[in-house]
């Protein structure tokens, strides 16, 4: 990527919106309302039972189950992040256990949360209307890796039926730069630690779950993956 795209990419990222837990705009001075709007969602460990949970709460408080703008009242009950109207949605829903909570390896979080939420930020770019500013070749050269992405998920096959690679593109291309940029952030937090504590990192990690940070990662990164898909 060129110079100028790439400084048009980091202005254009700047700019998006982003909203984590819930839009304060919509509650502004009003805690006492949400509280007792989430008074009877319960929460616990378990991604399933959170599942059953929230979708009767939705029912009981007559939410409709859409994301198609961000007219809604409140999306803090969803566990989907997204990316709409220049706007990135991290979901108090989301950013819970089992996805993240107190004293959970940086690693694990980096390959869940860190993954879904730089997946999202990729989808800034996957559109055409994203690389509008983009220079000739920097176009070109996204049209080539898309086409090459296109083939490699051609190849694949789930239950023996063929993947349709054009039809899921922009999907794969956000998985795609969202694993690269993932871990690319937790190899730099990585590097902010001291030696020792880097060692010690490894160790507690590997001594509490059984697998190297590298490997409790990849672990995330699947565990996301095979939930969504």
């Amino acid at each position: 990527m060129d110079e100028e795209t790439k400084n048009v990419s980091k202005a254009k990222l700047k700019s998006v919106r982003q909203i984590v837990g819930h839009d304060n705009r919509l509650h502004k001075d009003n805690a006492s309302l949400v509280e007792a709007k989430f008074e009877m969602l319960k929460l616990t460990d378990s991604q399933l039972v959170n599942a059953i949970q929230i979708n009767s709460w939705k029912l009981r408080q007559n939410i409709p189950p859409t994301r198609n703008s961000m007219s809604e009242e409140s999306r803090s009950y969803s566990y989907n992040a997204y990316f709409i109207e220049n706007t990135i949605v991290i979901p108090a829903g989301l950013a819970s256990p089992p996805m993240v909570g107190p004293n959970y390896p940086p690693p694990y979080i980096y390959g869940g949360l860190g993954f879904i939420t730089a997946h999202e930020f990729s989808h800034l770019f996957t559109s055409p209307d994203g690389r509008n500013s983009w220079s000739y070749l920097a176009q070109e050269r996204y049209r080539q890796n898309i086409e090459d992405l296109v083939l490699q998920y051609n190849g694949f096959s789930m239950m023996g039926v063929p993947l349709n690679g054009t039809q899921s593109a922009e999907e794969n291309a956000a998985d795609n730069s969202g694993i690269i940029v993932a871990y690319g952030a937790y190899k730099l937090w990585e590097r902010t630690l001291s030696e020792a504590e880097r060692e010690a990192m490894e160790k507690l990690t590997l001594w509490y779950t059984g697998y190297t940070p590298e490997q409790l990662f990849c672990i995330a990164f699947a565990q996301v993956s095979t939930e969504q898909k």
